[in-house]
C-alpha cells in the first residue's frame, strides 16, 4: 500500500514539473519610450475582459513584467500626459515554450 501511494505521488509531481517547465511567459517591456506616464497591464486567460490587473505610473525604459498567462497593456495615449485618453488594448498570448517578449508600443 504504501509503494503504491509513494508511485502515485512520484508520477503526479513529475507530471507537475514538466508542465511548468513547458509552460512559456511573456514578459512586457518598456524599450520604444523613454517614459510613458500611464500603463494599464491585465493578465489571464480572459484577459482584458477578466483578470488581474495593475496600473504603473512613471514607466521607465528598464520597465519589465513577466507572466504565464495571457498579457494585454494599454498605455496613456500621450506618453506624457497622464490624463490623456488610453490606447486600445493591445494582447499577447504566452507561447508553448520559451519567452515571447512584446513591446509597449
Amino acid at each position: 500500500m504504501f509503494r503504491s501511494t509513494v508511485w502515485i505521488v512520484a508520477v503526479f509531481a513529475l507530471a507537475a514539473v514538466a508542465t511548468s517547465a513547458e509552460a512559456g511567459e511573456v514578459r512586457l517591456v518598456s524599450d520604444t519610450w523613454d517614459y510613458i506616464c500611464k500603463v494599464e497591464v491585465k493578465w489571464g486567460n480572459n484577459a482584458p475582459d477578466r483578470g488581474d490587473g495593475q496600473v504603473f505610473t512613471d514607466v521607465q525604459p528598464t520597465f519589465s513584467l513577466t507572466k504565464t498567462s495571457r498579457i494585454c497593456y494599454r498605455r496613456s495615449g500621450d506618453p506624457d500626459n497622464c490624463e490623456s485618453r488610453l490606447t486600445p488594448w493591445s494582447c499577447c498570448d504566452n507561447p508553448a515554450s520559451g519567452t515571447d517578449e512584446p513591446s509597449l508600443s
